[in-house]
């Protein structure tokens, strides 16, 4: 049985993750004596770990090993074989190791635990509903994929037994969990990398809705199929609450009431009743099924509704989640974390919407090779109703480090979709293109889990 007593100094590898620096922060915020070692990359963890105290080694050597440590942390993008740090811990068998998802489900069965799962939109999902419990003074804690600007971090230390988390599917991580509560957002194959079919991905969601127990919770999505199946074959024990964009039968329905350049407006219903109406600062369909399973999820726990809309109306969103960078000689700027077609798509058509008649240019950064070769179809149809897509190469990441197609294949496949795409390798190759054909009233938009958002820099220091 593991058991905290007794730590004190934690060693993480592959600390400037969204997740791992999460961990991280709340850890050393508890009382522990934390720091780690990663690549020299920039991340937007970079200042949160260092306004925390954490001290960050790069690049990965045995050098940084401090003479003491009592317990080893490392990410799942790392192995044996790619880590030399990781691979004297395994080998020296004297202190514990623990991947990120073993010790995350080891500091959730300290809690009160609230899973945020799905494909698309847990981070947002999982940011909001610690708001709304933080604006509604249930005092959570909260371990967050991004960087929430109303927190002016990714993590929350409540006081609370509440524990909001961002769960990730990916290698199958849930097995580490227990949720008391959950929320399944959408079921949409991705990390071809891992999961070989949509069967096997689809099962793991199963397995982790049956985990919820009996008194707890499952927060559910009516309108995606998946989702559906995935809750009647689980036969869970829980009580399932569904929530909805379509059924207005639906525990919570929410009613897209249309938006303007500042605000998107909507009603919900509770089983058909009608409650109130709200405003939000997140746009599009996928934001409104993101607030809908927060709301219904609050609600579950006893959040009053005026409490609920208000923090809603005030929820500014996250880092890289359409991030607004700015405006810059007429032209506004975002920066969207996108990086499977069906996200690429839902977030272009939310752009369209809110600005119906301006120039939309987007700056694409494939992640993964394996990610773009299985999905090179869909990827190739995702950006309709835009003016011109750039294509930067692919962001190989920790997991792969080449493939059997490149950004320029892809590029020409959109093309023969919409005809608007063009392949520039590097963010500098982009801004040299980009410096004399963006104009005042034009909307540019940054994509992708890797580097496209350095484009933004460029483009403000040029």
């Amino acid at each position: 049985m593991f058991s905290w007593d007794n730590l004190h100094k934690l060693y993480f590898i592959g600390i400037k993750g969204g997740g791992m620096s999460a961990l991280a922060r709340l850890l050393k915020q508890k009382g522990f004596e934390v720091c780690g070692s990663d690549v020299e990359d920039e991340f937007f963890s970079d200042k949160l770990l260092a306004d925390s105290g954490i001290e960050v080694f790069s690049p990965f050597s045995l050098d940084n090993i401090p003479s003491q440590v009592d317990l080893v942390v490392y990410s799942t993008a790392y192995n044996r074989g790619n880590n030399k740090e990781l691979a004297h811990f395994l080998s020296s068998k004297n202190i514990p190791v623990l991947s990120y998802p073993e010790a995350l489900g080891q500091v959730m069965s300290l809690y009160r635990a609230i899973a945020v799962s799905g494909t698309h939109g847990k981070t947002t999902t999982t940011a909001l509903l610690s708001f709304i419990l933080q604006q509604a003074n249930y005092d959570p804690s909260a371990i967050i994929g991004s960087s929430v600007p109303q927190f002016n971090s990714n993590v929350l230390l409540g006081k609370s037994s509440l524990l909001v988390v961002e769960t990730d599917e990916y290698q199958n991580k849930f097995r580490h969990y227990q949720p008391d509560l959950l929320i399944v957002n959408n079921i949409d194959w991705d990390h071809p990398d891992f999961f070989a079919d949509e069967q096997s991905y689809f099962d793991v969601f199963v397995e982790f809705i049956r985990k919820v127990p009996a008194g707890g919770v499952v927060v559910a999505n009516f309108d995606d199929e998946n989702v559906r199946a995935a809750v009647k074959q689980s036969q869970t024990k829980a009580e399932v609450q569904w929530y909805s964009l379509e059924d207005k039968q639906a525990d919570f329905f929410v009613a897209n009431k249309g938006n303007d350049e500042d605000w998107q407006y909507f009603s919900v219903y509770n089983k058909g009743q009608y409650i109130n109406s709200g405003r939000s600062l997140i746009f599009g369909d996928f934001n409104l099924y993101n607030i809908a399973a927060a709301i219904t999820l609050s609600r579950a726990l006893g959040v009053e509704f005026d409490k609920i809309l208000s923090a809603v109306s005030r929820f500014a969103g996250t880092l890289k989640r359409f991030e607004s960078k700015g405006e810059i000689k007429g032209v506004k700027i975002f920066d969207d974390f996108a990086h499977h077609p069906s996200e690429i798509k839902a977030t272009l058509q939310m752009a369209r919407r809110r600005f119906p008649k301006q120039r939309i240019t987007v700056v694409f950064q494939p992640h993964t090779y394996s990610r773009t070769q299985r999905f090179f179809k869909e990827f190739s149809k995702s950006f309709a109703g835009v003016d011109q897509v750039i294509i930067l190469d692919i962001f190989s990441s920790a997991r792969e480090k080449q493939g059997k197609i490149d950004s320029n294949m892809l590029a020409q496949a959109i093309n023969k979709e919409t005809g608007k795409a063009i392949y520039l390798p590097t963010a500098e190759d982009a801004y040299r293109w980009l410096k004399d054909k963006l104009q005042a009233g034009d909307i540019l938009i940054t994509m992708g889990a890797g580097k496209a958002d350095q484009v933004i820099d460029l483009i403000k220091n040029g």
